[in-house]
């Protein structure tokens, strides 16, 4: 049998975070937050016997980074731009082989699992401390609050089993995507000259294969399983 199993569990966080007190004079503000990472994970099983085999092997791939770029309980005196930028591109590729042979009877099951979740977000405030941009008689330039997830998940899966009297195998495969991501502001008072926009945005990419290939002079039977799906919340 081969097990594989990886998991992230963690976050990436960029921000501006005065509990009230900050005072920030400034040309211009850029808040940037990236996570670009890659994970590939590859698991193998052979089996062979002269009367029987099984084998099993799984892969299994998650990912759930928290990314957030953010201002809060600070007040910013900016005559330019203010820019808060979280984005995420991770990629996260399963793949699960297995072989089993033998004689008599043979079996085998492979089994690839893909999972990007967690969550991209750039936000003005959390609702606990004043965020202040400009004033009434000194205004930013502009402010753009932007979240962004191109995100994506691959999963591949192939059995394969051979034997006399029988032969059994089955092939699972599946890659999911579905991060949360979130713009906005709270408990902000935003004075600007120019455009005040806040977006989110999803563009997602997920795919699974599952192949399973079963032998035998007299018994055979084989499922192959695949689901993609892409349920990102924004």
């Amino acid at each position: 049998a081969g097990v594989g199993v990886t998991s992230i569990d963690g976050s990436n966080t960029a921000n501006i975070d005065g509990s009230g007190s900050a005072h920030i004079t400034a040309g211009s503000v850029s808040i940037s937050a990236a996570s670009n990472h890659t994970l590939y994970g590859k698991s193998l099983a052979g089996s062979a016997g002269l009367a029987l085999a099984a084998e099993a092997d799984v892969a299994v791939l998650s990912d759930n980074m928290a990314t957030s770029a953010f201002i809060d309980g600070a007040t910013l005196s900016v005559t330019g731009a203010i820019g808060i930028t979280a984005s995420s591109t991770r990629s996260i590729d399963a793949e699960a082989n297995g072989i089993a042979v033998a004689g008599l009877g043979a079996a085998g099951i492979s089994d690839a699992e893909a999972d990007v979740g967690g969550s991209v977000s750039a936000t003005i405030g959390d609702g606990a401390v004043a965020v202040n941009l400009g004033s009434s008689g000194a205004k930013v330039g502009s402010v753009a609050v932007d979240a962004y997830s191109g995100d994506s998940a691959e999963a591949n899966a192939t059995a394969v089993a051979g034997g006399i009297g029988a032969a059994v195998d089955g092939a699972l495969a599946n890659a999911t995507v579905s991060p949360t991501v979130t713009s906005g502001a709270s408990d902000a008072a935003i004075f600007a000259s120019g455009d005040v926009a806040f977006t989110a945005q999803a563009a997602n990419a997920a795919a699974a294969t599952a192949s399973g290939l079963a032998v035998s002079v007299v018994v055979s039977a084989g499922g192959s399983v695949a689901d993609a799906t892409i349920a990102a919340n924004v």
